[in-house]
C-alpha cells in the first residue's frame, strides 16, 4: 500500500515478470490469435473446439462478453506465446471465468501457469471477486491435475459433454477462491540445497525435497528421470521455476529449455542455490 495526499492506494500486481508479459490485445495481434484458435495441434483447447470460423467471425467474437484479455509475450517482446482472458464477469455475485491458451510450441514449459498467475493476481486485486471459474474438458485436466485441492477445487462436472478425437469427455468446472489463492505459497519455495553447516545435499535428498515441495508421492523422482514422464504437469514446472528463482537462478528461455530431467534441475540448484533462513 502507498499513500497519496493521505489516501491509501493499493499497488497493482504487475502484468509482467522476468519471463513474460501480458500485453493488451491490439489489431496487430488478430492474425496470431486466429492462428492460435484454428491450428490443428491446439484448436481443440479453444472455445471453437476445432471448428473453423472465418477470420471475420473470429474477430467479431473475440471481445464478446470479455472483461479483460491479453496476448502473452516474452518479456523482451520478441515472441507471442499465447492468450489469456477473463470473461462472463458477474459483479453482483462476485465471480468470473478465466481462459488460457498457449501456443502448442511452448506447452509443458510452465508458461500457462505463469501467465495465469499474473492474470489472477491482477483480477483479485482490481475486483472483489470471491472466486474465479475455469472450465476444462477432460483432455486438458491432466495438465493441471497437481493444482486440484491445493489451488482450486472441482465444483461441477458434466459427463459426456465434449466430443473430441472419437470419444466423449467430461467438462469440469474448477473454482479458484480468493483466500486459497492469497495463501497458496504459505512459506514454501525455500530452495535449500545445503545444510546449515554448509554440507551439500545429494541428488537423492534433493529429489525428496522436490517431492515434498511439489506435493508429489514419495518415490516419484529419481536420478536421471524425465520430469514430464514422472508426472510433473505445467503447474509443477511453474512452481519449480519459482523455486529456482528463489534460489538465485536467472530463469530465462535458455534455462527453461535446458531443464527436462531431475539432474538438470539439481545442477541449477547446486550452482546457484544458497542457504535460506
Amino acid at each position: 500500500m502507498s499513500e497519496v495526499d493521505g489516501h491509501s492506494l493499493q499497488v497493482l500486481p504487475p502484468l509482467s515478470n522476468q519471463w513474460l508479459q501480458l500485453k493488451p490485445v491490439q489489431r496487430s495481434d488478430y492474425e496470431f490469435l486466429y492462428q492460435l484458435a484454428t491450428e490443428p495441434e491446439s484448436s481443440h483447447r479453444w472455445r471453437y473446439r476445432a471448428k473453423q470460423p472465418s477470420f471475420e467471425e473470429f474477430v467479431s467474437s473475440l471481445q464478446r462478453d470479455v472483461l479483460w484479455h491479453y496476448v502473452v509475450i516474452t518479456v523482451d517482446r520478441t515472441r507471442r506465446l499465447g492468450y489469456v482472458a477473463c470473461y462472463a464477469a458477474d459483479f453482483r455475485n462476485q465471480h468470473a471465468y478465466i481462459a488460457l491458451q498457449i501456443d502448442n510450441r511452448y506447452h509443458k514449459q510452465g508458461w500457462t501457469a505463469t501467465a495465469a498467475e499474473l492474470l489472477i493476481d491482477r483480477l483479485f486485486v482490481c475486483y472483489d471477486f470471491v472466486k474465479l471459474y475455469l472450465e476444462c474438458p477432460g483432455f486438458v485436466v491432466p495438465s493441471i491435475r497437481s493444482g486440484m485441492g491445493r489451488l482450486f477445487v472441482e465444483e461441477g462436472r458434466f459427463e459426456k459433454h465434449e466430443r473430441f478425437a472419437g470419444q466423449w469427455w467430461e467438462l469440469s468446472v474448477f473454482a479458484i477462491y480468493r483466500e486459497t489463492w492469497a495463501n497458496r505459497r504459505g512459506g514454501r519455495y525455500r530452495a535449500v540445497i545445503q545444510t546449515a553447516e554448509g554440507e551439500e545435499i545429494g541428488l537423492a535428498s534433493f529429489a525428496r525435497f522436490l517431492e515434498q515441495e511439489l506435493s508429489l508421492p514419495s518415490g516419484t523422482l529419481h536420478e536421471g528421470c524425465n520430469l514430464v514422464d514422472a508426472g510433473l504437469d505445467s503447474l509443477h514446472m511453474c512452481e519449480l521455476f519459482a523455486m529456482l528463482e528463489n534460489a538465485g537462478v536467472t530463469v530465462d528461455d535458455e534455462v527453461v529449455r535446458s531443464i527436462s530431467t531431475l539432474d538438470d534441475a539439481y545442477f541449477y540448484f547446486v550452482q546457484y542455490g544458497s542457504v535460506r533462513p
